[in-house]
Formats: C-alpha cells, structure tokens, sequence
C-alpha cells in the first residue's frame, strides 16, 4: 500500500538520529514518526491500553509503538523522553510476559522494506534470519517491485535483490548485500496452540525506524486466507493488531522466536485486522529450496483425509501415490509424521509441505487397531 508521509513539504526530512537515541529519545526528535501515524486516530472504537500501572514509568521511557490487543482496545504510541532511564520491563495485562524483552531481542534482525513499482512506493517489514543476508518477507509486498531498499535497525540501508517468490505459501526470499547481519531465532508451530500469546512485531517505514509492537494471541491454526492473488492455506490466525507497514515481518511466541512471517487478507479492514502468518517451518523450507535450486517444487502425497480424534483418518488413496506405495489403506488413521503427531488434516498437509519431492518420510499409522510405521518417499505434485 502507498505511504505518504501527509506533510506539504516533500523535500529532505532531518537526518535520522542513532538507533539507541530512536528508542529512547522523545518523538519530536525523531522526525515525523507521530504525524504519520495520524491515521489511527480515527479508529472510533473505545480500546483498552494493556499496560500494568506499575510498568507506565517503563512505556515513558521507551519509542516503542505497543498494541495489547483485546475488544475495544486503541493503539498509541508512548512518547520517549529520557533516554538515560534504564528500560523496565513491560507487561502486557492480556497476555503477561514481557512484550518489550521480545522486541528488544528480534529488533535487531527486523528490516523496513521499500518497495519501488514504477513511480509509486509502498513499505513493509521482513526478518533476517540467516547472518549471510537473506531475509524472509510476504510475497504480496514485494511482487512487481522493480526496487527495493532495506532500512535495517542499525540504519544502514542496503539495496535488496528478489530471490524468488512462492505463491502457494504466499513467502518472498530477499538477499542483503554483505555478510554478519544480526539474526532471528526460528522457533516452531508443533506446540502451538489457540490461545497461546503472539507477538506482531514490524518496523514500518513511517515510524522512521521506531518498531511496531503488538500482542494478543493465536486464535486459529490451519486456516485460509485470500491474499488478493490466491487462497493461502495452513495459516496461523492471530487477534494481534498488524499495521499495514508491518506486514511481512515476524510473528514471535513468548520466548521471542519466529513461529509465523505475517500478512493480510486482501479487501480486509486494515485497522484492528486480524493478522494471518505462513507457518515458520513451510517458510523456512520455501527458503531453503529457492536457496539450493532456485524454485519451489510442491510434494505429493495421495491421500484424502478427514480429522480425528488423535489423527487422520484416510478416506482414499490414489493409485501409484506414494501413500499407494507405502501400503497406506482407506480407514488408516495417520497419527505421526516423522515423530511429529498429526492431530488434523491440515497439520499432515503442513508437514508434508515442508519436505521436498523425493525425501523420505516415516509415518506411524494405527491399521486394523493396530500401530505400525511405514516409510513413503514423496513426489513432485502432478500438474492435473
């Protein structure tokens, strides 16, 4: 989406302050971070500010832009004005850990994304995960880019290259020029449950470098999302509100690892939207084939399937699939894909979607009342 900074002179702002003075200094000194997000203030809704009484003395004293998401709740934006003060922990009420430990540990692998399509501009946010560059974002932000620029938390901004784009997980690989970039932790989706906290962390390009923090928590697993091009499916849902500017950037658990990379639904309300992420492990796995070969091949399996209790059971299978192969009958039930239980139809279809065509994977089966383990290899997905 395009930005607009609202003011009526387009020429050269100040110079951008010292990363540690952003995050600590009041925010008249920082530019235009307060004027561009004016828009929030329309939002009518009465919110509730998710921040202990106790803790308000830390929110003074820190630039973070903070969201506790619940019914009725309003962003703002806590104005820094010492920057001396040690930081203090801040609670959410909502959620209770400690929201501004997070964003302390993964700001520093958080990038704003400049987005050039001819002559308009749009931003979004995207996440460093390995220290040799290479960078996860959404791929509707960055489609049709013929530039793009990474502001980073250290202010460096270093031009990006495209490495490719997945449709079917709706994930972009960018590469950073250069090499000892700081890095996200990559976490995992098997112990995620619905109602477990989340975090939204961005860095939108009109905060002016100040990061975007919301949290809330997940509220559905395995779902769809049109992204405006196809439906996306097997996405994490989350009540965390998303800013525009931070689509693209992590989704984090408590412990501050990356469990989703976000985006949004096309056509939805982008004040208070719910936020949607691809699964960190169907991410990383698109990365790790565009890396090693270029492009995406998706696998198959050959089964239809519905949810169980404890599993899968299979309805059918295709002739000569793998699942045929394997000795995988209708009325199996699939409880466990390379020791990792199953427990819906879209949890098998996210494992397998993190294998490529011809690796091997072991699934522990109940047949006949009985559990067994067999072994399928897996196959490029027939293109009818």
């Amino acid at each position: 989406m395009e930005f607009d900074d609202e003011l009526d002179d387009d020429g050269p702002g100040p110079p951008l302050l010292p990363a540690d003075d952003r995050l600590w200094r009041h925010p008249s000194e920082v530019g235009h971070a307060l004027i561009a997000t004016g828009w929030r203030r329309y939002d009518t809704r009465v919110w509730t500010v998710g921040v202990l009484a106790a803790s308000i003395g830390a929110l003074l004293a820190t630039g973070v832009t903070y969201v506790a998401r619940s019914p009725g709740t309003r962003t703002v934006t806590v104005p820094a004005f010492e920057r001396n003060i040690e930081p203090v922990s801040v609670l959410s009420v909502q959620n209770h850990f400690d929201v501004m430990a997070v964003t302390r540990r993964v700001r520093p692998a958080v990038a704003s994304l400049i987005v050039t399509r001819g002559v308009t501009r749009s931003s979004g946010s995207g996440v460093v995960f390995r220290s040799d560059g290479f960078l996860l974002t959404s791929a509707s932000v960055v489609t049709g880019a013929s530039q793009l620029t990474a502001v980073l938390a250290d202010d460096r901004r270093l031009t990006a290259k495209i490495v490719g784009l997945d449709p079917d997980s709706g994930i972009a690989l960018l590469k950073l020029p250069g090499y000892g970039f700081e890095v996200a932790s990559l976490g995992s989706t098997a112990s995620v449950k619905t109602g477990q906290p989340a975090v939204v962390l961005g860095s939108p390009v009109t905060l002016n470098g100040v990061p975007a923090v919301s949290s809330g928590r997940v509220t559905g697993l395995g779902q769809n999302m049109d992204d405006g091009n196809q439906v996306l499916s097997d996405m994490i849902e989350t009540d965390a509100h998303i800013d525009p500017g931070s689509w693209g950037g992590p989704l984090l658990d408590a412990s501050g690892a990356v469990i989703g990379i976000t985006d949004a639904p096309a056509g939805g309300d982008l004040i208070g939207a719910d936020a949607y992420a691809t699964p960190i492990e169907l991410a990383s796995a698109v990365a790790e084939q565009l890396i090693t070969t270029g492009r995406v091949t998706p696998v198959w399996f050959g089964i239809a399937g519905a949810d169980l209790d404890g599993g899968v059971v299979v309805q059918d299978v295709t002739a000569s699939s793998p699942a045929a192969r394997s000795g995988i009958d209708p009325g199996d039930v699939i409880i466990a894909v390379d020791d990792r239980p199953v427990s819906s139809m879209n949890a098998l279809t996210l494992v397998m979607r993190t294998h490529r065509p011809g690796e091997s994977i072991l699934l522990r089966v109940r047949h006949n009342g009985e559990e067994r383990t067999v072994s399928a290899v897996l196959e490029p997905r027939p293109s009818h």
